[in-house]
């Protein structure tokens, strides 16, 4: 798989597929159920997802819901999500780049730099600059 999938949340939410903007999920559910995949890089059960997302339901409600939103997403981003009987989780094998993931570890580098005698080196300041600049841009192109 050459293309990434970015997900973008600062400034609003922003989903492409290498350069193609990723839209017509069928409910915003969708859209925070991709988001806490990517920040959650593990498999997790279904049972937990319909929670959730639709605390609300009664349970057999709310995994009807979810298949519904399993489908939406398989349907779009199919090579990016693992989907089994049980759980859901990222394709560990995919390429998926998530603008929070990157901001927070460019701020975890510049604070370990932060107490260093050398104080941070202008790589790191590039990677946070790039990482602020990433999240502006994306809600430019939604805003």
């Amino acid at each position: 798989m050459d293309e990434a999938l970015k997900i973008f949340t600062l400034g609003g939410l922003s989903i492409q597929n290498g350069e193609t903007p990723v839209v017509g999920f069928v409910s915003r559910k969708v859209d925070a159920l991709l988001v806490y995949l990517a920040c959650n890089r593990r498999e997790h059960p279904r049972e937990a997802l319909s929670e959730l997302l639709w605390d609300d339901l009664p349970q057999a409600r709310s995994m009807a819901n979810l298949r519904m939103v399993l489908s939406s997403l398989q349907r779009q981003l199919a090579p990016y999500v693992l989907v089994t009987r049980q759980t859901v989780a990222i394709n560990p094998d995919s390429a998926v780049w998530l603008d929070v993931a990157e901001l927070e570890s460019a701020m975890t580098a510049a604070e370990a730099q932060w107490e260093g005698p050398s104080g941070i080196a202008r790589g790191t300041i590039e990677r946070l600059e790039q990482a602020f600049t990433s999240g502006i841009v994306a809600a430019l192109k939604i805003g």
